[in-house]
């Protein structure tokens, strides 16, 4: 795989986090900085500081910020960088030029095995001019990442980045020339702080166990679906929805119907914060029962994946009865939410199939009285 000039979002803050000053280029293994003391709101704490040195495009490369830090998308990922962040700003500065190794979208990072090879991604700072000549070369690491320790966990009452651990981090890269930039290294072995770099995703902070009452099948049979309000096992995980309504849209002059299940409890476009399932219709919903057969299509689910969620369109199926089907005059929603048609009621049970890492996952149970709503009257 190759490097790229990736321009990130990555919400970042100089809290509690790796700063070096001027290092000599070490081999593999170089042992850790001894810890400096710094203050963080009138508390002394230890900050870890580590020495991961080289060359990029034939000049010296130091890395002035170290740090294995949580962002989305991406997940878990170490970034060294030539300098640090700026108080206050988003993301690292524009003049960095900085390396990227992902590890991951587990709740909490893990640790490797020795010598695992991974590919960094590299951003290159641009020009005096603005113009930008990103890294084209191919780029290869042998990564160790070891004594991951969590020693505290995310708080939403406090603001980002926030060190929640430490880890060891040893480092042996390469970067092949390309038309811009001569071969270069990176190299280094130390302990790294763990930061959130944003705030995880609110549906996925807190995974509950999994429901029991309904058993997947690849084709759902009504006579099967549970008797309460709708929930669901989605990969491995409780769903819970906040709000469920049928929406309808027109596009390109097409008239385009789905039922919406939410984790948030406002009606409207939930969002990437939030997992939610999108059930899309061949035709204008009614009173009866429809089946759909396991096929690709059909809507989506936006899924907790570890701590963000990702757009999941695997392959789905549902068997769907509406009990009452109540349309009346259009009826404009106050400010930015969406115009009211009406009410439905029913039951419905949707199946997706897992792949790979994601297993099979179902939502079902009933809805009563849930809205029938479109973005405007108009």
């Amino acid at each position: 795989m190759r490097g790229w000039l990736v321009r990130s979002n990555h919400v970042t803050r100089a809290l509690s986090l790796v700063s070096i000053g001027a290092m000599s280029v070490l081999g593999c293994g170089g042992g850790a900085a001894e810890p400096v003391q710094q203050t963080t709101a009138g508390a002394e704490v230890e900050t870890p500081r580590a020495t991961f040195s080289g060359t990029w495009s034939g000049e010296r490369f130091d890395a002035q910020w170290v740090a294995l830090g949580w962002q989305w998308p991406g997940g878990w990922t170490v970034f060294l960088s030539d300098r640090p962040p700026n108080e206050g700003d988003v993301g690292l500065p524009v003049e960095a030029t900085y390396v990227e190794l992902r590890f991951g979208d587990t709740a909490q990072p893990v640790a490797t095995e020795a010598g695992q090879t991974m590919s960094p991604y590299v951003t290159v700072a641009p020009n005096a001019d603005g113009s930008t000549t990103p890294y084209e070369g191919e780029a290869t690491s042998m990564v160790q990442l070891t004594d991951v320790s969590m020693t505290g966990s995310y708080d939403p009452s406090a603001s980002t980045p926030q060190t929640v651990g430490t880890a060891t981090l040893e480092l042996d890269a390469t970067f092949g020339a390309d038309a811009s930039h001569a071969a270069g290294s990176l190299r280094g072995r130390g302990t790294i702080p763990i930061v959130f770099l944003g705030a995880p995703h609110v549906a996925c902070r807190d995974a509950q166990p999994p429901p029991t009452d309904y058993t997947w099948a690849e084709a759902p049979n009504l006579r099967q679906a549970p008797s309460t309000p709708l929930h669901g096992n989605v990969r491995g995980r409780a769903f819970t929805p906040a709000s469920i309504f049928f929406e309808r849209r027109t596009t390109n002059g097409e008239e385009e119907w789905a039922l919406i299940a939410s984790t948030e409890t406002n009606i409207g476009f939930p969002g990437v914060e939030h997992e939610t399932l999108t059930v899309r219709f061949d035709r204008a919903p009614r009173r009866g029962r429809t089946t759909r057969a396991m096929a690709s299509g059909g809507g989506y689910f936006q899924a907790c994946v570890g701590l963000g969620t990702t757009s999941w369109n695997a392959d789905n199926a549902y068997a769907l009865e509406i009990t009452r089907w109540q349309v009346s005059r259009c009826t404009p929603g106050e400010g930015s939410a969406p115009a009211h048609l009406g009410t439905a009621s029913g039951r419905i049970i949707v199946t997706y199939r897992g792949f790979e890492e994601a297993q099979n996952s179902w939502v079902a149970g009933t809805f009563t009285n849930v809205p029938i709503v479109t973005p405007s009257c108009e």
